[in-house]
């Protein structure tokens, strides 16, 4: 199964939506036209003529070739046709996505009425019964304990992680208890000045609850207290505040006249009828304060972190959808599920939903679900419903943007996070970078304080997909190479020109690395780059080269070897519908035993895979790796397995190059002459 594919930026597929473009100022427009300027083959004064004539997202959307051809753009005839024709692919995608969304909902609606998955917003107490639905009440219980205790909490939790859904079910309850409850959200409210920030603040409160608050009476810090004064109610109050982050946004004196305000009423709770206040939102709402004071009104030292499923509850959801539909859905699928969106409620459900809208075509008459169909829906398909997710739109939108905290912030993510699956510790100068991370859900904060790491593998795959390889646009600058007859890659030569463009900052850094049980630099247990450092260089680059290629990394395989069922990544599979599948499996700085493993293991799940090619690629530092490398015996060359031998030195300004395959017009096994490499 594949979570990570990507495909060069000049395909259509990754156009934008036509809503996107329309937001669009000069600038996004003229970088977008950059990245897909391979195609659109402009010079540079095209584009200072559409920078001069202030053409954005909107414009760029109404251009005809009439209007680019004559005054003032005066474009040529080729310029002018490129340009309309990428204008009116983003149109007409955009209307087939309509057309395809409208046939899929018409096809939910003719089927029975059943429970449907609930991907997007809160679910209401009310719409329970229509819906997959996991009850959180017991797991509500330390958060409503408390309430009831009358402290101001903070509830923190990832988007789409089901923290208003909990919310309201808790709201349900108080209110069976006899409490008023009052929601409101922050990215409802004005936050541009104090005035504005308490009159839009008292609308909301009012709208949610107008028979206890009338319209227009708080306007002011000092309304808000008069209103909830003890004496005039005879309820215990308990505000819910969402999208509490958004006071990060806010000015100063917003920020410092919300939490002084909320302060004051927790310092002196007597006199009001507010018993609880809590606050929900994202890890990162814990270290919010103002330059006026350091204490938050909040016990951000006993906040209630918002679970994401356990492996048993998401059982239950499918068990629940297979009874429905008297479906069978292997086991091996929804420990698959739990195991790439990390229990994330809004993923879980999403892949529910995916699988109801896209697989139910492809099942048999039995009605089963198995792995196989799985893990190619997963390869090809399952990435582009995660990219119409909101959640994950705003991640990736949030990230692409082009200023220097985003740019520190995915620095971060690929020197510390992107090749580590461990838990990092974050240095005090970069811990307002991770809260910005953990606020977006790419982070999640361990229980270790000040430690954090990658929220679940689908959001990694975004991020190696969609984020990096945009970010850090770096490829070879020179053709891909083919082989003359048939017309394949390359890939011994693709390799060797992509590793000449690696970062070798990143490979020197060592942010992840393992102590290699072989010589190194003449002595053993020194530190080495581990597997994931090369992958994600070796991953970024191949994608940003390889124009009309899908490169897919992180592939699940499951295969059985010696009795027992085995799971097994490999690491990127190159595919294209009119060429041969190729496998990459990488190692670092392997011994001998471990190499004679991995090569027969890799014809073992090669089974498993479309693959037409399968390299073994060894990244390693051992001091005599390339004079004495321990290449695959002559039975597994003549099975088609090829390997390459790379080694470097630590600072990775030496390269030395050389493979094996199996030469079938001279029925030999072929040993490629070592090419050595200087990298600046």
């Amino acid at each position: 199964m594949s979570f990570f594919t990507s495909t060069s930026s000049g395909d259509e597929v990754s156009l934008p939506a036509i809503d996107v473009v329309e937001e669009w100022d000069t600038k996004a427009l003229i970088d977008f036209l950059h990245k897909q300027n391979k195609k659109l083959q402009l010079k540079d004064n095209y584009f200072t003529i559409l920078c001069t004539q202030e053409v954005a997202g909107s414009d760029f959307l109404l251009l005809n070739r009439d209007k680019l051809l004559s005054y003032p753009y005066n474009f040529p005839d080729g310029p002018a046709t490129r340009i309309v024709e990428l204008a009116k692919k983003i149109k007409g995608n955009e209307e087939e996505l309509r057309k395809k969304r409208n046939a899929e909902e018409e096809l939910v609606i003719t089927k029975s009425k059943k429970r449907r998955w609930e991907v997007n917003g809160a679910i209401q107490p009310n719409i329970v019964h229509a819906v997959y639905f996991v009850d959180p009440t017991e797991e509500s219980r330390p958060l409503l304990e408390k309430i009831q205790e009358g402290q101001f909490v903070a509830l923190h939790g990832a988007r789409a992680s089901g923290k208003s859904t909990r919310v309201h079910q808790i709201q349900k309850q108080l209110n069976d208890e006899g409490y008023v409850c009052i929601y409101v959200s922050l990215e409802q409210i004005n936050i541009k000045s104090v005035d504005n920030f308490w009159h839009t603040f008292g609308s909301h409160l009012y709208l949610d609850v107008p028979k206890y608050i009338r319209p227009d009476s708080i306007n002011s810090s000092n309304d808000f207290d008069l209103m909830f004064q003890k004496s005039k109610w005879e309820n215990r109050v308990v505000i819910f505040i969402d999208e509490f982050d958004m006071l990060y946004h806010a000015t100063e004196d917003v920020r410092s006249s919300c939490l002084n305000t909320l302060r004051g009423i927790k310092g002196t709770k007597e006199n009001y009828a507010i018993w609880s206040v809590v606050a929900i939102g994202p890890f990162s709402i814990l270290y919010l304060n103002s330059n006026n004071f350091t204490t938050s009104p909040f016990n951000v030292n006993e906040p209630f972190k918002n679970p994401n499923f356990t492996s048993e509850q998401v059982q239950f959801l499918y068990k629940e959808f297979a009874d429905e539909y008297k479906l069978t859905i292997d086991q091996e699928i929804i420990e698959d599920i739990y195991m790439q969106t990390n229990g994330h409620a809004g993923l879980v459900c999403l892949c529910g939903r995916a699988i109801y809208r896209k697989l139910f075509s492809e099942l048999e008459m039995e009605m089963r679900l198995n792995y196989d169909i799985w893990q190619r829906f997963t390869a090809f398909s399952l990435g582009n419903e995660i990219l119409e997710y909101p959640t994950f739109i705003r991640m990736k939108d949030v990230l692409l943007k082009d200023d220097i905290d985003t740019r520190h912030a995915v620095n971060l993510i690929r020197s510390d996070f992107l090749v580590n699956n461990d838990s990092i510790q974050i240095a005090e100068n970069k811990k307002d970078l991770a809260l910005f991370l953990t606020a977006e859900g790419v982070l999640v904060p361990e229980e270790v304080a000040g430690t954090f790491k990658i929220s679940s593998p689908l959001v990694h795959w975004l991020l190696l997909q969609r984020i990096i390889p945009h970010v850090f646009p770096t490829s070879p600058q020179t053709d891909v190479p083919y082989h003359s007859s048939p017309r394949t890659l390359d890939v011994f030569k693709v390799l060797k020109q992509t590793v000449l463009v690696f970062d070798k900052e990143i490979i020197k850094s060592l942010r992840s690395y393992k102590i290699a049980h072989v010589l190194v630099n003449n002595a053993k247990n020194e530190r080495v780059p581990r597997e994931s450092v090369y992958d994600a260089e070796l991953y970024r680059i191949i994608s940003n080269w390889l124009g009309g290629f899908t490169i897919t990394g992180q592939w699940h395989l499951k295969y059985r070897a010696n009795g027992h069922i085995n799971n097994k990544y490999v690491d990127i599979v190159i595919s294209r519908p009119d060429h041969p599948t190729i496998v990459l499996e990488l190692l670092a700085t392997a011994t001998n035993k471990e190499l004679k493993e991995h090569y027969e293991r890799a014809l073992l799940y090669d089974k498993k895979l479309p693959a037409d090619e399968t390299w073994v690629i060894h990244f390693t530092c051992e001091e005599n790796a390339i004079s004495e490398p321990c290449w695959p015996i002559k039975c597994q060359l003549q099975r088609g397995l090829r390997a390459v031998y790379l080694w470097h030195d630590l600072d990775f300004t030496k390269i030395r190059i050389t493979a094996c395959w199996w030469d079938v017009d001279n029925n030999k096994n072929h040993v490629a002459d070592v090419e050595e490499f200087m990298v600046s």
